[in-house]
């Protein structure tokens, strides 16, 4: 009952928990920037920043930035692929 019905029901709403967390972690960006000025130093960092400071903080990074943003986005689309495959074959056909 577990797999076949609660599951498949509960997917969808998994799935908008996960992007409006991940759209909350980019908001929290700006005032990250913001309140450290843009050099957290050794404190923990978000993604965003550490892509952000990695691209624009260091001289000749700007291509490990770039590489960042681009795995980040990847696995982003990857997650997000994988998670429309599996809802769309709970879904039950009328």
């Amino acid at each position: 009952m577990l797999r076949s019905v609660i599951l498949p029901s509960i997917m969808p709403s998994i799935t908008i928990c996960s992007f409006l967390t991940l759209t909350n972690g980019f908001k929290l960006f700006d005032q990250n920037l913001a309140l450290t000025a843009g050099a957290p130093g050794k404190q923990t960092e978000m993604l965003a920043l550490n892509i952000f400071n990695t691209f624009y903080g260091r001289s000749g990074f700007e291509g490990v930035g770039q590489a960042k943003a681009v795995l980040f986005t990847i696995l982003v689309a990857i997650i997000a692929l994988s998670q429309l495959r599996l809802t769309r074959n709970k879904e039950v056909e009328a």
